[in-house]
């Protein structure tokens, strides 16, 4: 019965995976070809922190982004909210909120908005025309439930999660798309010391500026957690995207207990994403979060080479 649960929810994730992979090319080939970049963009400082493993650590209601199956690990009711200064005067904002019901699982929503800036537009001849402001818009709803809730214990449980995007780009003419995520979360393995998740994200769905249309940046992503400690994790995810070569990430949180109701989590990560892209300082990521009994604060710095450096920083409340 347990086998059939999880053969189950692998065929439906398979299921919403499949039509990007046919169209992708998941190599350098690709690059160029997706719309709606800024779905790639971390949606939370702790994420960005540890390099994107998140697939299985998400706890707090950005998990929708992260992998909707975590939806599911929300104590009771989660706000998050992060803002994120960017390259070139641009900037990147998430809001989510999510909550559990019980045995029945959780239900989420998010905003997801990129502000690109002012730009001068100019005619073919280079005259200028003005001024404008492009910018990306998310608006994600989803839910994550148990599919093999005859076992006894919730950590003995897999986890399916879907959510929808209504995702709305304007560069000077707007189009708007709809796609969706799905993910998986295995129960804990070992004794609780290791579990596993996986994601397909931007599954379906295009913009069309012109008279081209672009696909969304689909990404499909195995990750894992491992429990050395109590408070401390290591985690990993393989990743691909449909317009680069796949890519691997590794990270490690330590949380540690400094007063009763204060908790300090020391972060680092490390990616092969775009390698071999940028020159200087880059693919490596550090954070710093401060977790009490309702309010959280994370900070992360992530270098991007010559281009400089981004910064965010993310409130976390739960009650």
């Amino acid at each position: 019965m347990l086998g059939f649960a999880l053969k189950a929810g692998l065929a439906a994730l398979s299921l919403f995976s499949a039509a990007p992979c046919f169209a992708g090319s998941f190599d350098r080939s690709g690059v160029g070809t997706t719309a709606a970049q800024f779905l790639k963009l971390s949606a939370t400082a702790r994420g960005s922190a540890l390099a994107e493993c998140m697939t299985v650590l998400a706890d707090d209601a950005s998990a929708l982004y992260w992998n909707p199956a975590a939806l599911i690990e929300i104590q009771k009711r989660s706000v998050v909210f992060t803002h994120a200064a960017y390259i070139a005067d641009t900037y990147y904002d998430y809001a989510a909120y999510g909550q559990k019901f019980g045995d029945m699982g959780a239900f989420g929503a998010s905003i997801q908005y990129m502000n690109h800036g002012n730009l001068t537009g100019t005619n073919a001849s280079g005259i200028e025309t003005g001024s404008f402001t492009p910018y990306d818009l998310a608006v994600s709803m989803g839910f994550s439930s148990y599919i093999s809730g005859f076992n006894k214990y919730p950590e003995e449980r897999f986890v399916l999660g879907v959510s929808a995007k209504v995702i709305s780009s304007k560069i000077v003419n707007q189009d708007s798309t709809i796609t969706m995520d799905a993910g998986i979360l295995t129960p804990w393995l070992m004794n609780n010391r290791f579990r596993m998740g996986l994601t397909a994200q931007n599954i379906m769905g295009g913009l069309r500026f012109g008279n081209e249309t672009s696909k969304m940046p689909f990404l499909g992503k195995l990750g894992g957690r491992v429990r050395l400690l109590s408070m401390w994790d290591l985690l990993f995810d393989v990743a691909a995207p449909v317009d680069n070569y796949p890519y691997a990430s590794a990270a490690t949180e330590i949380r540690v207990n400094v007063l009763e109701n204060l908790r300090v989590d020391l972060r680092a990560g490390a990616t092969t994403r775009a390698a071999s892209d940028l020159d200087g300082l880059r693919n490596v990521s550090f954070g710093l979060g401060f977790a009490g009994s309702t309010l959280g604060l994370d900070y992360a710095f992530n270098p991007f080479g010559d281009l400089g450096n981004a910064h965010r920083v993310t409130l976390k409340v739960s009650f």
